[in-house]
């Protein structure tokens, strides 16, 4: 029964290694391969700061198969934070190259990474996200240069006023509105006024 399992091990690393290489040349990629035997590729190093285990950062995933069809990203107005040394948690498993990858990187970094399937969802895939057994896994990674939720917050709604087309104004609270239509009333409306709406 070892020799069997040892057999079956020995077989899915060839084959992990096989689609790896398969999709490093379709998509005339090179890179570094980890000592976990991840591989990955800096797409863009960044120009922000280099970061550690306990800094704090925003950053965006996006889990895809090796035809590049996403199956499990971040929002685009939902931008995960945590300690750089927690980036790896997730909830169906925890993946270290994750963490491992965006630690190679300075904020404003963008990153890929080449899970084979014994770092992934294994022989058993993952029915929900489509996964079929002993997939390789493609993740896109991006380490954002925001340092707090403000900063985030302001960034977040540049990009919806941006893709809305919107031109609006900004309260000293930082909320921004626009005045679809002022109405017709002769009346001003004060804090002590009885409205409906």
């Amino acid at each position: 029964q070892y020799l069997a399992e040892a057999s079956l091990l020995k077989n899915i690393e060839a084959l992990d290694k096989r689609q790896i290489a398969e999709y490093i040349k379709n998509n005339n990629l090179t890179g570094g391969v980890d000592t976990l035997g991840y591989h990955y590729k800096i797409l863009d190093k960044g120009t922000g700061g280099a970061v550690d285990r306990t800094d704090s950062v925003f950053y965006t995933y996006d889990f895809k198969h090796a035809s590049g069809a996403s199956f499990f990203k971040n929002s685009d107005y939902q931008i995960p934070r945590n300690f750089l040394g927690y980036t790896d948690r997730f909830g169906f498993k925890d993946i270290p190259a994750v963490r491992l990858t965006l630690s190679k990187l300075q904020k404003g970094g963008t990153a890929r990474v080449i899970l084979p399937s014994s770092m992934a969802f294994g022989k058993n895939g993952n029915k929900t996200f489509g996964v079929e057994s002993n997939e390789i896994i493609v993740i896109d990674l991006a380490l954002l240069t925001q340092k707090n939720w403000v900063e985030m917050d302001n960034y977040l709604l540049d990009k919806f006023v941006a893709a809305k087309g919107l031109t609006p104004v900004t309260h000293p609270s930082r909320v921004r509105y626009v005045i679809s239509a002022e109405g017709t009333g002769k009346d001003d409306v004060l804090s002590t006024s009885k409205v409906k709406v």
